[in-house]
């Protein structure tokens, strides 16, 4: 999971800042939740399909996620 996580970020560098415009709109309730499972290893194969989407496109969900990741 580790080394998904790194690779996903070193690919998510390599964009613009432009990308980050899209991010502007509220994730949802389903979303934040994927992504809180996600951080804590409770996502299946199909669901982590589903948000590496939202991952790519969206910087807030980026910063949603490792904000998980990262305890307070």
């Amino acid at each position: 999971m580790d080394t998904e996580l790194n690779t996903l970020f070193s690919f998510l560098d390599r964009f613009e800042p432009e990308v980050s415009g899209r991010s502007a709109s509220d994730l949802g309730e389903h979303l934040r939740e994927k992504l809180t499972r996600l951080a804590s290893g409770n996502l299946t194969d199909a669901e982590r399909s589903e948000v590496v989407p939202a991952l790519l496109e969206r910087e807030e969900a980026r910063l949603f996620l490792i904000s998980a990741l990262v305890p307070n």
